[in-house]
């Protein structure tokens, strides 16, 4: 959850791009939405810098929209790219003696088998 700490640099960050000087008020409103719909850190401003990436015309950037896009982000999954890691475990050195042992024990079940090794492998 966000705290109030936070959320006085989500508008900062706003205040960045807007050039508006927040007042107590727009704070305590500000904390309030976010406490209500459990912003995150990451998400607040990642919908702030959504919401400047576009021109809107001089429209305003309010709590309403920052909580509709953390919502919007939260109901629909991820790329696959994003969430999976694309790049399995490093294989084993050939000198990793836990690796020598593993390799040991399928030549071994094999021979157990009549297997040839290399289908073993």
């Amino acid at each position: 959850m966000i705290t109030e700490q936070e959320v006085v640099l989500v508008l900062r960050k706003i205040s960045a791009n807007d050039k508006r000087k927040p007042d107590q008020f727009e704070l305590d409103e500000f904390v309030s939405a976010a406490r209500r719909h459990n912003w995150t850190y990451r998400e607040a401003c990642a919908q702030v810098d959504a919401f400047f990436d576009i021109p809107r015309g001089g429209e305003r950037i309010t709590h309403g929209h920052i909580t509709a896009g953390i919502k919007a982000d939260r109901r629909h999954p991820k790329p696959v790219a994003d969430v999976l890691q694309l790049e399995g475990p490093k294989p084993a050195s050939e000198d990793n003696p836990d690796r020598q042992r593993v390799l040991a024990m399928v030549r071994e079940l094999s021979r157990k088998f009549s297997m040839p090794e290399e289908t073993a492998r």
